[in-house]
């Protein structure tokens, strides 16, 4: 269940340019791109992004500053044309205000793998007791 402060967020990546549907987004909470794994919104994103909303769905968008968006023309995914520009990026200035809630990237270590977490437990050498062993089986 969303937290009352949530929205679904599209931002497009400042590195490989791909845009990214978060949904239940929240301030504070770094996200990661799907492709390049680059951090989606950080302090210095105002300077290279602009933030849009849409009137009819109220999806936010937090778009690269080039990206050609014409107001009552551009469609959002909702079908509606409806595009608002959020002038001072309402969004940005949240992120900046509350930081990150995640790990630098000196904190993580060297041994930190920024795709998965770490197995909870050890994993077998015998490949049978992978799948004797698989919680969804159970």
């Amino acid at each position: 269940m969303p937290a009352d402060d949530s929205f679904d967020l599209l931002v497009q990546c400042g590195g490989c340019r791909i845009e990214n549907l978060l949904s239940d987004y929240r301030p504070g909470h770094v996200r990661v791109c799907n492709q390049c794994r680059e951090r989606l919104a950080g302090p210095a994103s105002g300077e290279t992004h602009q933030e849009y909303c849409c009137g009819d769905c109220g999806l936010r968008m937090l778009l690269l500053s080039e990206t050609p968006v014409t107001t009552g023309q551009s469609e959002c995914r909702c079908g509606g044309t409806n595009i608002l520009i959020l002038e001072g990026s309402p969004l940005l200035q949240q992120v900046k205000t509350l930081g990150d809630t995640f790990l630098d990237d000196e904190e993580a270590g060297e041994d930190f793998d920024w795709c998965r977490s770490g197995p909870e437990t050890a994993i077998s050498e015998d490949y049978n007791d992978l799948f004797d062993n698989d919680p969804g089986m159970n």
